[in-house]
């Protein structure tokens, strides 16, 4: 197997794990919880997908989801966040504030993923209207959920 197929399987065990575990709050609580692994999950894609593309991708944070664009032998290229994950963005859910290194960032700037692997310190808040968690990561470029 090669790595990318390696990190995929791990990838939906890892979401699947989650799913489980929360099944057992309540369901409101247990479906926003399950979507915001969603969106953390597509933020860890993105960053492989830079690494093992050897591309620059950028993404515009927009209220309802990201529109990513791929940076590869001197031209700009449009990402479907469909062929990198097997689902769609969370139509439920909103996001309400992006921190990079601990900076709110300003409209039109863009959050970044590098083929070396490091990042900044990309922060997301997310909500449903009624529930809010924090999406978290290093700088290694790997995600994590606080609420």
């Amino acid at each position: 197997f090669t790595l990318i197929e390696i990190m995929i399987v791990l990838v939906i065990i890892a979401v699947m794990s989650g799913v489980i575990v929360l099944k057992v709050t309540a369901p409101n609580y247990s479906n926003f919880m399950s979507d915001v692994n969603k969106i953390s999950t597509i933020l860890d894609l993105l960053g492989d997908e830079a690494v093992y593309t050897n591309s620059v991708i950028a993404c515009d944070i927009e209220l309802t989801g990201l529109e990513c664009q791929r940076y590869k032998n001197d031209e700009w290229t449009n990402i479907n966040l469909s062929n990198i994950a097997s689902w769609s963005w969370p139509k439920k859910l909103k996001i309400v504030q992006t921190n990079v290194n601990g900076i709110p960032l300003k409209d039109k700037e863009k959050i970044r993923f590098f083929p070396n692997g490091d990042q900044s310190l990309i922060s997301i808040q997310v909500n449903d209207g009624i529930h809010s968690a924090w999406i978290d990561g290093d700088l290694s470029g790997n995600f994590k959920i606080n609420n």
